[in-house]
């Protein structure tokens, strides 16, 4: 199985976003982590598709636009009903990466 894609820490003297599509249509947005940007996390199209993400801690919104006919919907861990559901996770929920994050493969 692929790794998600993790975007972090954009927009270094001034705001962007993590994961940004606005310049055309028709992508294909799965399974990435954005977050800690200075802006959006995830900043797309109308005609994007937009599913298995999560977003946190970005200072202007997670996903932008946050619903729409190609975008899944976007819920939060504990609630989460769809498997194809963006995940919008709290600053409180988020593991600060530099402690104690251990990756296992079996």
């Amino acid at each position: 199985m692929k790794s998600p894609t993790k975007n972090r820490h954009n927009g270094q003297g001034g705001t962007a976003a993590g994961i940004d599509t606005t310049g055309g249509s028709g992508s294909r947005i799965e399974g990435n982590q954005a977050r800690d940007n200075t802006g959006t996390g995830i900043l797309a199209s109308g005609g994007d598709i937009i599913l298995r993400n999560s977003a946190g801690n970005n200072t202007v919104a997670n996903f932008n636009p946050a619903s729409g006919i190609n975008f899944a919907p976007v819920q939060s861990p504990s609630t989460a009903t769809s498997p194809l559901a963006n995940i919008s996770i709290l600053n409180s929920q988020l593991r600060n990466p530099l402690r104690h994050e251990h990756n296992t493969r079996f």
